[in-house]
């Protein structure tokens, strides 16, 4: 039996400045197993991104399966890590509307992973 897992990216706070002379250009990469990947928009110049954007996954086993979240500054070469989260698909509650802050681990040579606002609803 499958789930749906919906995930509301609602918007960061106390990010990393990652660039010399402007903020960041922040964007999330949401990885389920390593085969369902969903990228978010790019919010330009902020600390303090606001997204307001929705994703679906399907989900086959709630026991073992885990939402990897990583957020990125994207940059012309290449985009730098920033912080990342890891929540198991068992610790959501089942039916039922999560609203919560998240504490995000920063990348190495990030001093600070900030804050993510994120709803999860799995049905």
């Amino acid at each position: 039996m499958s789930y749906q897992l919906h995930v509301r990216l609602v918007e960061a706070k106390n990010l990393a400045k990652m660039d010399v002379f402007s903020k960041s250009d922040p964007y999330v990469v949401f990885t389920i197993d390593g085969t369902q990947k969903q990228k978010s928009q790019t919010k330009t110049n902020t600390q303090t991104p606001r997204w307001n954007q929705d994703f679906h996954f399907t989900i086959n086993n709630i026991a073992r399966q885990a939402i990897v979240i990583n957020m990125y500054d994207e940059d012309v070469n290449a985009d730098d890590h920033m912080a990342s989260l890891t929540i198991q698909i068992s610790s959501l509650p089942f039916g039922t509307v999560l609203d919560q802050w998240y504490d995000m681990i920063p990348a190495k040579r990030v001093k600070k992973g900030g804050q993510i606002h994120l709803v999860f609803h799995i049905a």
